[in-house]
């Protein structure tokens, strides 16, 4: 399966008043089903509103974000480590519109110096370790687990930076940008022989197999889920409206895998508008962190939500949506199908003025 961000042109339709459910609390300033926002006087009249927010504008409630930038600085990819050193400022600059947020680029010291990446500050760090092209996966265990590995013995000293910098509670997101598939290098030696260098099982490894263990680590050693997106080189598979990346050394299989268990996306590394993807990368992962939108009024009830999603409406159980200090939010798997171009229609009742 291939996946492809934000593959929906659809609208989203909050609709409060439309069934009488029960009420249900949600805990201090959260109101859920037929709850209550404000007292409202025997004298005062509710009636119905509706209100439209569209999706790519509106405030979204704030979270935390540590981004990992994994760059492959092997020698078929000098262009493009250029193209991610000149958009990282832009894409930093996005993403902070939105979450509390900080990007460590992992990529060969060298290249970083040619590409004029910025000095180490509070948000940004550079983690100098060259990047092959297919370890990157590998490296970046490695790096993130305090028992240093034999085999990354000289990476101690990046490897605490990288720990150090990463937040508690924050959601992790990892960038790869490759024009190669993700395996793990001395897994097995010239007869065919497991290894004591492999760090998961390699009876039956595989692309799918490989994403799952490596993300299983991850999780372990983040304390979180990473989300995986990735900008990849792909052959007769299309990514991103590209059916054929032309001159790649290999399709991104395992990232492709990776995606699709953390509900990340892949790019084409054969765009041509980078500034264009890093919009959309820092779009996407404004989805995936943050499912709060910022409601403009004062609602005194609500009785029921629905979702219109390419003109089918779904009615949504109680567990499914919540208001907290006057942000909607609706459940992760939810807001992860709506596209940029969305809109949030709220219907509410309200005291007449």
């Amino acid at each position: 399966m291939v996946l492809k961000p934000f593959p929906f042109a659809a609208i989203l339709r909050v609709s409060l008043g439309l069934f009488g459910l029960n009420s249900c609390e949600y805990g201090a300033n959260i109101i859920g089903v037929g709850g209550k926002a404000q007292p409202v006087a025997p004298n005062e009249v509710l009636v119905s509103k509706s209100i439209s927010i569209d999706f790519g504008t509106a405030k979204f409630a704030t979270d935390s974000v540590d981004i990992m930038i994994v760059v492959d600085t092997s020698g078929s990819m000098n262009d493009e480590t250029t193209l991610v050193a000149n958009n990282l400022q832009a894409f930093f600059n996005q993403l902070s519109t939105f979450a509390n947020t900080r990007i460590a680029l992992v990529m060969d010291e060298r290249s970083a110096v040619i590409n004029n990446v910025p000095a180490d500050t509070e948000k940004q760090i550079l983690v100098p370790v060259p990047i092959g092209s297919i370890n990157g996966p590998q490296l970046l265990v490695d790096l993130l687990d305090p028992a240093k590995p034999a085999r990354v013995e000289r990476y101690v000293t990046q490897g605490l930076k990288l720990r150090s910098f990463l937040r508690k509670n924050t959601q992790p997101v990892i960038l790869y940008v490759t024009d190669d598939n993700g395996y793990e290098r001395n897994c097995v030696d010239p007869l065919g022989v497991a290894t004591n260098k492999c760090r998961f099982p390699y009876n039956d490894i595989n692309d799918e197999r490989f994403a799952r263990l490596s993300q299983e680590a991850l999780t372990n050693l983040l304390g979180k889920t990473p989300i995986v997106n990735a900008i990849i080189g792909h052959r007769n598979v299309p990514v991103s409206g590209i059916e054929n990346c032309v001159g790649t050394a290999a399709t991104g299989n395992y990232y492709m895998e990776a995606a699709k268990i953390s509900k990340g996306g892949v790019w084409s590394i054969c765009l041509q508008d980078w500034s264009e993807m890093f919009a959309q990368i820092s779009k996407a992962i404004q989805l995936t962190v943050t499912n709060g939108f910022e409601i403009p009024i004062d609602l005194v009830e609500i009785e029921g939500v629905v979702i219109e999603f390419d003109g089918e409406i779904s009615k949504l159980t109680k567990n499914q949506y919540e208001l907290k200090n006057n942000y909607l939010y609706l459940a992760t798997d939810l807001i992860k199908n709506i596209s940029p171009g969305s809109k949030l229609i709220l219907d509410y009742r309200s005291i007449a003025r």
